[in-house]
């Protein structure tokens, strides 16, 4: 806590650089951890895509599974319901 408080005073104070500037009606987030190159941002588009990418193939395998279990269980009633008596059906 008191930390957090001595840093706001110190940017307040201008002793430290703003994180987040207002320019031309556009709030600026400035980098302080990383100076971003183009080959970050193309690092950042691969891991985007990568998680796109991820994110389907998840998707896609649950809906085969899906649909192999329903399979599964229509076989599984046709043949019990081959086994019940005529009356029954």
């Amino acid at each position: 806590m008191v930390l957090l408080l001595a840093v706001t005073i110190l940017f307040f104070l201008g002793v430290l650089p703003g994180a987040y500037a207002v320019e031309g009606g556009a709030l600026v987030i400035a980098p302080g951890a990383v100076e971003l190159v183009p080959s970050v941002y193309a690092l950042l588009l691969v891991l985007g895509l990568g998680v796109v990418l991820t994110g389907s193939i998840v998707t896609a395998q649950t809906r085969d599974q899906l649909v192999r279990a329903e399979l599964g269980l229509h076989v599984q009633r046709w043949q019990l319901s081959a086994l019940a008596p005529a009356d029954l059906r």
